[in-house]
C-alpha cells in the first residue's frame, strides 16, 4: 500500500467539523474508492509480476538443465571422435594394465588396455602335494611339497633298525615310532615316556 495515501487517509479525522458534513461525506467516500482501486491495482499489478518471475525461473531451470544434458550426451557420445573438450584433460601415461601368474594362479583378461577384467583361477598341481614352507632351515617362500613327518604335530620318530632294542638316544622324550632289531628280528611299537622307553611287540 503506498505510504501517500495512507498519510491522507489520516487527515479525515482531522477535516471533520471543518467542511459540511455533507461534503465531508463524499469526499471520504471519494476518496476512499480512489483508494481502494489504486489497491487492487497495485495487488494485480504485484501478482502478475510475481507470476511472470515464477515463469521465467521455471523457464530458466529448464533451458539450464536441457543445456547440461545436451552437453553430456555430447561428451559421451563424441569419445574418440576427437571433438570432446573433457578428453584431453587429466591424460596419463598408463595405457595397459597386466596381471602375472604364479604357481597358486593362473590369470585370463591379461593385459587391459581400455576396460575388462581379470580372472584368477587356481592352478594346476600334481597329486600328493601340499602348499608349505621350507622343511628345514631358514624361512622361505612356502611351494608345493611331497608332505614330510615334520609338518605333522604329532611326536613321530620314523622307523629304526639297531642290533638292540629301542633306546632313549633313539626316541628322545614324548617321541614314538617303529623299531627292529636286527639281530633278532623283533619288530616294535616304542614310546619313550619320561625317558623310560616303552615298547610292544609286533608279532
Amino acid at each position: 500500500m503506498p505510504k501517500t495515501f495512507d498519510e491522507i487517509k489520516n487527515l479525515f479525522p482531522r477535516l471533520q467539523g471543518l467542511v459540511d458534513s455533507k461534503v465531508e461525506r463524499e469526499l471520504f467516500l471519494a476518496f476512499h474508492r480512489v483508494y481502494e482501486y489504486v489497491n487492487s491495482e497495485i495487488k494485480t499489478a504485484s501478482d502478475r509480476v510475481t507470476k511472470e518471475n515464477k515463469i521465467r525461473t521455471e523457464d530458466v531451470i529448464t533451458q539450464t538443465s536441457q543445456l547440461v544434458n545436451n552437453f553430456v550426451t555430447k561428451l559421451i557420445t563424441g569419445k574418440g571422435q576427437g571433438n570432446n573438450p573433457l578428453e584431453t584433460l587429466g591424460v596419463g601415461t598408463v595405457t595397459s594394465i597386466a596381471a602375472t601368474g604364479n604357481l597358486l594362479f593362473s590369470i585370463s583378461g591379461s593385459p587391459i588396455t581400455e576396460n575388462g577384467t581379470f580372472s584368477f583361477t587356481l592352478s594346476n598341481q600334481s597329486a600328493n602335494r601340499i602348499f608349505a614352507g621350507p622343511t628345514t632351515g631358514a624361512a622361505a617362500s612356502p611351494t608345493f611339497r611331497a608332505i614330510v613327518k615334520e609338518d605333522i604335530n604329532i611326536p613321530f620318530k620314523l622307523t629304526t633298525s639297531t642290533a638292540a632294542d629301542p633306546t632313549t638316544t633313539e626316541y628322545v622324550n614324548g617321541t614314538w615310532g617303529i623299531h627292529k632289531n636286527t639281530i633278532s628280528g623283533d619288530v616294535f611299537v616304542a614310546y619313550n615316556d619320561g625317558g623310560v622307553i616303552k615298547k610292544v611287540l609286533l608279532s
